[in-house]
């Protein structure tokens, strides 16, 4: 059952239980104190549809679920939404636009919207709002949870409810198809060789793949969003720009993904393929502890993980540098 969680009484701020579960949303500007979260320009809009929580005794709830975040974070809301759905929830989601194929033919989402282009009106038509600012993930850490007086496990129970997490994108026979066509019938290993911040992603590329050929039989099929200037007969380049469909088809084909914490990583584990997750400034613990597909490689710098993203860096990013070749190979060559 739904439970109501908050109620938004007014502009000047919204009150709730410190037992009361909530998430608050990057879009707030504002503290807390008190118990009370003070929201300065904020849509009024979307204060009459409470803020976080659920509604109680509502037959078939209308619930958005809104994510403003990179792909792997939006990943993180399929297990929500398919229980929402289950639960009897019609779920509609809004997210950056670039991100809305997420959610194409999954059976327990209604409509997807883009922030870009969406119209705060139809914030009318919704019952209940989950700004997921802090996702599934998050849901057990101790700094979010001091910091709101709030226990993060109310919307998913990770620990009893883990079978909910795979398996959430869901493609087409003729997307598979495409995949197929382009693997030209190789098996091939994945290697996602960028991420969405430099800081993230490993430098030693050339490097890395030319290790991978000796101990892979297939072929090294190379994504990424940027064009990566490779040749080899035992490489297949699909680097650049392609459809985010085909994108999540060819890693479902995939016998194993190699890359740095990015999308990647959860696109891979939504189809339980086997994967070697690279990490630097975020804790592997934190980002794969629901992922048993996932063996993780952590920085030796003593700085790492930092948190601390592009500019914030004073090193340059080089935890991601001291990760040594032979222990990625050896990742890998457990998972082939």
């Amino acid at each position: 059952m739904f439970a109501t969680c908050i109620h938004a009484e007014n502009t000047q701020g919204i009150h709730f239980n410190p037992l009361t579960p909530i998430l608050v949303d990057g879009m707030v500007n504002g503290l807390r104190d008190n118990n009370k979260i003070i929201l300065e320009e904020f849509p009024k809009i979307y204060l009459k549809k409470y803020y976080v929580g659920c509604l109680t005794g509502r037959k078939n709830p209308i619930v958005l679920v809104k994510r403003i975040g990179g792909l792997g974070d939006c990943i993180w809301t399929l297990p929500l939404i398919k229980k929402f759905a289950l639960m009897g929830a019609e779920v509609w989601t809004l997210t950056l636009g670039k991100d809305i194929p997420l959610f194409k033919n999954n059976p327990y989402v209604t409509k997807s919207f883009g922030l870009e282009t969406f119209n705060f009106k139809d914030i009318e038509k919704v019952d209940f709002i989950f700004d997921l600012f802090l996702s599934v993930e998050n849901n057990a850490s101790a700094e979010y949870t001091d910091a709101f007086d709030i226990p993060f496990k109310w919307a998913f129970n990770t620990e009893a409810e883990k079978e909910l997490i795979k398996g959430n994108i869901f493609l087409t026979d003729k997307e598979i198809e495409t995949a197929k066509e382009m693997l030209k019938g190789n098996e091939v290993l994945a290697y996602c060789i960028d991420s969405s911040n430099p800081k993230r992603t490993y430098p030693h590329i050339k490097a890395v793949i030319e290790r991978l050929k000796s101990v892979f039989n297939g072929k090294i099929m190379l994504l990424g969003g940027s064009t990566f200037d490779y040749s080899d007969d035992k490489v297949l380049n699909l680097t650049g720009r392609m459809d985010l469909r085909t994108y999540f088809a060819l890693i479902s084909l995939s016998k194993a993904v190699l890359c740095s914490d990015s999308g990647n990583l959860h696109i891979a584990s939504q189809f339980n393929i086997p994967c070697v997750g690279l990490f630097s400034t975020v804790k592997s613990t934190e980002r794969c502890k629901y992922y048993d597909n996932v063996k993780a490689i952590d920085s030796p710098e003593p700085c790492a993980p930092c948190l601390k993203l592009g500019e914030y860096c004073g090193k340059n990013g080089q935890c991601m540098n001291a990760i040594k070749i032979d222990e990625i190979i050896s990742a890998v060559k457990g998972c082939i």
